[in-house]
């Protein structure tokens, strides 16, 4: 037990699991607890607009929830955990000023986040970008404008080609929502190069699936394909890569793309401590209830990508990893640890899906609002209604740079705000 009068709990990661169960309890539980939040950073991002980023349509700040400020009566700590005392329930945090703070707990919520998976395949790495931070998806834009900087001063077409030459892995959500949005600021930004050919610049989609989007139905999947491919992006099914290198990608059919940027979005797997904590876990995620609590544990709560949550709307199958589930089972564990200390009621965690929206860029996007197939500009709007609504700061921010967008030309210039070293794929441990 911590040494504090309160109990203490404490909440690592401010993902969109980790910030929701934050916020409740600093709302409603502060003066009765200590409430204290970990998180590399000081701010909670709304992951789910990157692509927008991506294409110069929204400003960083403006997907940025500062958490100070969010949650007045929590103490945020900068920095990672890494090591989970289950037994003497403490957690050791290693801060952004390199010191080790150890903190005790009275109840703990895990949502430390995801690392990317790999796959075994040699030069992910070394030459590939994720797309999973604010971080890297500023660094990537500003490598895009790079690259068609250095096409436009080519001499050899080879070379050219390789420069204006851009290669996503994956093609599930964050995959064609970035190449939708990367091909149109890669078009923009051709505007700045009168050297250089439209057809100078290449957006290829790699899908070892046999579609992209399986989590739609198979004809809304089949028109975002078909949309994709008319807008201009190359969308290759059924193959995988092979191995990516500095100036290439090799696919498992042996084909060979020239290309000086991969874009890795082929999959995440659960942070590491998740597997540490000597706990049950099924595929790196945590085991827990319909409570959220851990199995063998009940002091210790699990959430968004660091649980495998037992779904009861399809028994037997574990809730699928999205923001939606996330934000809504950070409000259920929040009431659940408030209610395992005394105030209110516990509740099972039970998923109302309200669909999917994937913006394909332009007016063309698809989405399944409470199960209704849209496509075009009605999905669109639907889309952008949705992340207005579940925005937890920025909205008339957000809504300003979209409206911008339709009636001036975007901002378009590499301003170097991201090292190579803070936009490094964090990846699983391959040991």
């Amino acid at each position: 037990m911590s040494e504090t009068k309160k109990p203490r709990i404490v909440v690592v990661g401010a993902g969109f699991a980790g910030f929701h169960c934050a916020r409740w309890l600093d709302r409603r539980v502060g003066p009765k607890a200590e409430l204290i939040l970990v998180n590399p950073v000081d701010h909670m991002v709304y992951s789910a607009l990157l692509a927008d980023v991506l294409g110069a349509v929204l400003d960083p700040g403006s997907l940025a929830t500062p958490l100070a400020a969010s949650l007045p009566s929590t103490r945020v700590v900068v920095g990672s955990i890494t090591a989970v005392d289950t037994t003497s329930q403490s957690c050791t945090v290693l801060r952004i000023d390199g010191r080790h703070e150890r903190l005790a707990w009275d109840r703990l919520v895990l949502n430390p986040g995801s690392v990317t998976r790999t796959l075994g395949i040699r030069g992910v790495l070394e030459y590939a970008h994720g797309f999973k931070t604010l971080a890297e998806t500023i660094y990537l834009r500003e490598q895009i404008l790079r690259q068609l900087q250095l096409a436009s001063t080519a001499t050899e077409e080879n070379t050219r080609t390789g420069h204006g030459s851009f290669v996503v892995v994956g093609g599930g959500f964050t995959g064609l929502e970035l190449a939708g949005e990367g091909l149109r600021l890669s078009r923009a930004a051709l505007r700045q190069h009168p050297t250089l050919e439209p057809g100078t610049v290449r957006w290829t989609v790699v899908e070892a699936g046999s579609s992209v989007l399986r989590q739609f139905p198979d004809r809304l999947a089949r028109r975002a394909l078909e949309r994709m491919r008319r807008g201009g992006v190359d969308v290759r099914l059924g193959t995988g890569v092979a191995e990516i290198a500095a100036d290439h990608v090799r696919l498992a059919s042996g084909e060979t793309l020239p290309t000086q940027t991969v874009i890795w979005t082929a999959g995440v797997t659960p942070a590491p401590i998740v597997s540490q904590l000597g706990l049950p876990v099924e595929r790196g995620r945590l085991v827990v209830g319909d409570n959220l609590q851990a199995r063998e544990h009940h002091y210790i709560y699990a959430l968004g990508d660091a649980a495998a949550v037992p779904d009861l709307t399809h028994p037997g199958e574990v809730a699928a990893q999205t923001a939606q589930q996330a934000q809504r089972q950070g409000v259920t564990a929040a009431r659940n640890v408030a209610a395992s200390l005394g105030h209110g009621k516990a509740r099972a965690y039970k998923h109302h899906d309200l669909g999917f929206a994937v913006d394909l860029g332009g007016r063309n996007a698809v989405a399944t609002p409470l199960g209704i197939p849209l496509s075009g500009l009605l999905a669109k709007l639907a889309g952008r209604a949705y992340h207005i609504k579940a925005l937890p700061s920025g909205r008339v921010r957000v809504l300003s740079g979209w409206i911008d967008t339709l009636i001036s030309r975007r901002q378009i210039a590499e301003l170097g705000l991201v090292n190579k070293r803070d936009a490094t794929i964090q990846a699983e441990a391959t040991g």
